[in-house]
């Protein structure tokens, strides 16, 4: 599947032989482009004002939306405000247009922002209206282009883009002057601390805040009404988007002498330290508050930067299974890949351990590998929050790892009372091993809990292949093991002393799993089913009379499988029921919405007259070779008397396509000539002039 940054080049590419037009509405010129991969314009907020918007296409333009009807954009001669752009694709540049003079066009002295980047977040940027600009309304163009500039023709716009309009209001300039330049000073898991320059002389502020899109009422929060600049806000919970909105108060009132609320400032909090017990399965993806890095050896730590190909995957390539762990697949050189947790609280309760399960395999199979020379996979402590990392576990060349995983307990005895954070940590090393050596490692089922918790086992999964014929089906039993006292001892009924189960037929099973202080944990009776096998129900109906072609099968009912379910006849036919049949040997395949097949025939018999079933005693009919590939039959019959008959061939529709009068005497022999047909399956009819008797067999081509 193309990436948009693909579609992208490939469009880029004809865009260069093509006109990019820029079409009139009312005296205005309205530039058209795409904006459909999330180029163009999201969020756009000056002062109080504020819209968040879709790809637009009003007049028919794509890439362009008339928000001119919209209100608030009420702003004060000469006055500076906080402008707050976002788009929905990176590598954006903004720029926005004041029409001062009411010309119906845009010139470049009226450019009051030129060519801000702007990309998946929130930017903001301060814009002042010119004091030159008479009271009264004109036309403001926000104008975003994509990995190009915008400013130097309002008119036109490259291939991706997009292009508002909006109603700017120019007012007397306020006597308490609106905010601007809004930041966040200092920010922790609970609490925030904001700044703002105010141009005017208030000398007290209000703030409103709550959870990123509520609705502010106008009026200042609980304690935060006339206060000091800069302001501090606690009580907030870790890992949360949040909104504030900012007005002076000169009056100090509320209602004599306000300015007008900021457009809404956004942060999100900081990760707090987790106090155990924790678990993490990675069933939603890598969790909040972990991290990752593209860069850094073990020495210097992770580094911002760089390219991490972390992903969410099945664990150790169990086949079907395409999520509920995270993988990395380590290849080339120099290549170093970490992922971090968050921080643990390890001063109350305690003693804590740290579990996890991991397996490396070679790239893209489930089987076992030894590491290159330097390649190494390393599990991490840093109890100075990233500053240095000590290696807790660590697998090499000389450590072969499970491919189908382990469980690892490592107790936090020696950490009581810190905050200690954990990392995995993947290199290949400055030595290029080669392709054979590229592998992969598979983490899941993190805990952070009490020391000697009991030991505890569950069944994450229980694998069943997609699809089978006849027979049992072998599946995958896939457990987790916490707590206790490792090593563990594994004995599944059979006799099987892995971890997980593998290739395990339809049955009852049990696991007993033994820790290192020889606790025992025996699991519930595992009940592993087979994949339901696809069976058919039909009532066949003969023909009526020789060579009517009135037979039918019709299939009542599919047993198993995954409705909805298709057919393929041997006539060509795809529907259910089949009508209009001769006697002869019918084959249906029949495939569920999962893909999983089965093959059934059915025989429609020959009609009247009643001496046929003598007559078919009488005849022995053969035809070979059977398949045929050269497409060369040889028929041949043996019979008492000597009498004439017709030799058919029908194809799989049932039309005859080949016919010849023969003599029997006694034994009939002849040839038929199948090398101009397609492959299939054909019939060759022997048909008795005297009272129509027939027999007939099936020959593959």
């Amino acid at each position: 599947m193309r990436s948009p940054l693909q579609f992208k080049a490939m469009f880029q590419s004809l865009a260069i032989l093509l006109f990019v037009p820029s079409f009139l509405s009312a005296q205005y010129c309205t530039p058209t482009s795409n904006c459909t991969f999330g180029d163009g314009v999201v969020e756009f907020g000056l002062g109080p004002f504020y819209n968040a918007s879709a790809c637009g296409s009003d007049q028919g333009v794509a890439g362009y939306s008339d928000w001119t009807a919209l209100t608030g954009l009420d702003l004060g001669q000469g006055v500076s405000y906080d402008g707050q752009f976002r788009s929905d694709f990176a590598n954006q540049y903004y720029s926005i247009w004041i029409d001062s003079d009411n010309s119906d066009s845009f010139e470049s002295s009226e450019l009051v922002l030129t060519d801000l980047a702007v990309g998946t977040t929130l930017v903001y940027a301060s814009i002042t209206i010119p004091a030159s600009i008479p009271l009264g309304s004109y036309r403001m163009r926000v104008q975003s282009a994509y990995a190009e500039n915008s400013s130097p023709d309002p008119c036109y716009m490259p291939f991706y883009g997009e292009t508002e309009d909006y109603t700017l209001n120019v007012i007397e300039p306020p006597s308490c002057i609106h905010v601007s330049g809004i930041s966040l000073n200092a920010l922790s898991a609970t609490t925030a601390t904001i700044s703002w320059t105010d141009a005017g002389t208030g000398s007290a502020w209000d703030i409103e805040y709550g959870p990123s899109g509520f609705t502010p009422t106008g009026m200042p929060s609980p304690g935060f009404d006339d206060i000091t600049n800069p302001a501090f806000i606690d009580g907030l919970s870790p890992v949360s988007n949040y909104d504030v909105y900012i007005r002076a108060d000169c009056g100090m009132d509320n209602v004599s002498d306000v300015s007008s609320w900021t457009s809404p400032f956004s942060f999100i909090t900081a990760c707090g330290a987790v106090i155990p017990s924790y678990y993490n399965n990675y069933a939603d993806g890598l969790g909040a508050c972990w991290e990752l890095f593209g860069l850094g050896t073990l020495a210097d730590g992770p580094q911002d930067g760089g390219f991490t190909n972390w992903f969410n995957s099945g664990f150790a390539n169990f086949p079907n299974i395409y999520e509920g762990s995270q993988g990395i697949t380590m290849y080339g050189v120099n290549n170093n890949q970490w992922m971090v947790s968050p921080d643990f609280d390890l001063s109350s309760n305690g003693p804590f351990q740290v579990e996890f399960d991991m397996a490396i395999t070679a790239a893209y199979t489930q089987n076992a590998i030894t590491l290159g020379s330097d390649d190494e996979v390393h599990f991490l402590i840093s109890a100075d929050f990233g500053a240095t990392w000590n290696t807790i576990q660590y697998w090499d060349s000389s450590i072969e790892a499970n491919p189908t995983g382990g469980h690892f307990v490592h107790s936090l005895d020696f950490y009581d009372g810190l905050i200690v954070r954990f990392a995995y940590f993947t290199t290949t090393g400055t030595v290029n091993n080669g392709f054979q050596f590229d592998y992969q490692v598979f983490l899941d089922n993190f805990r952070v809990q009490d020391e000697g918790s009991p030991l505890v086992v569950s069944v994450d999964m229980i694998i069943e292949p997609d699809c089978f014929f006849f027979g049992n089906p072998l599946a995958d039993i896939l457990i987790s093991v916490s707590g206790g006292m490792t090593p563990y001892s594994f004995m599944w009924t059979g006799g099987s002393m892995n971890e997980d189960l593998v290739d395990a037929e339809a049955g009852i099973y049990t696991l007993e799993v033994t820790d290192g202080s020889g606790s025992t944990y025996t699991s519930d009776p595992i009940d592993v089913p087979g994949t339901p096998v696809l069976t058919v129900s039909a009532i066949v109906t003969n023909e009526s009379f020789n060579n009517w072609n009135d037979g039918s099968i019709d299939i009542t009912e599919v047993f198993g499988g995954q409705p909805p379910y298709t057919y393929s006849w041997n006539n060509a036919a795809t529907t259910q029921d089949i009508t209009n049949l001769i006697n002869a040997l019918w084959c249906v395949d029949i495939t569920d919405n999962n893909g999983c097949t089965t093959d059934t025939c059915f025989t429609v018999e020959q009609g009247a007259p009643s001496s046929i079933n003598e007559f078919a005693q009488e005849i022995g009919l053969r035809v070979f070779p059977n398949p045929s590939l050269d497409g060369i039959v040889y028929v041949q019959a043996e019979m008492t008397n000597n009498e004439k008959w017709e030799l058919q061939v029908l194809d799989p529709q049932g039309r005859v396509i080949a016919q010849q009068n023969v003599f029997s005497s006694p034994v009939l022999k002849t040839q038929v000539d199948l090398t101009e047909e397609a492959s299939g399956l054909y019939m060759v009819r022997l048909i008795r002039t005297s009272d129509g008797g027939s027999a007939s067999t099936l020959i593959r081509r």
